[in-house]
């Protein structure tokens, strides 16, 4: 539903999906991403923290770089970058 921009219903649909698995990294990465294709980064990336704060090894969560650079937060999103990359860029 995402795909075709029907966010809304993506939304409920995904939080039907949070309801019957909580503990889902996949499940509630995905509604961090509709979020954040839906344009609400802010929630977006509150999303993608709480994925952080149950596994900070997921790699789908760093998603949240992106939405932190339609935000003009750069320096957040370098911050995100280097930590999951500590060498050299």
């Amino acid at each position: 539903m995402a795909w075709r921009g029907r966010f809304e219903e993506a939304l409920r649909e995904s939080e039907r999906a949070r309801q019957l698995d909580p503990l889902s990294l996949i499940i509630a990465t995905d509604n961090g991403a509709i979020l954040y294709y839906s344009r609400q980064y802010d929630r977006a990336i509150a999303q993608f923290g709480a994925v952080r704060e149950m596994d900070s090894q997921f790699w789908r969560a760093g998603l949240m770089v992106f939405a932190y650079a339609q935000k003009g937060m750069f320096a957040e999103a370098l911050k995100e970058l280097e930590a999951k990359n500590p060498g050299p860029l």
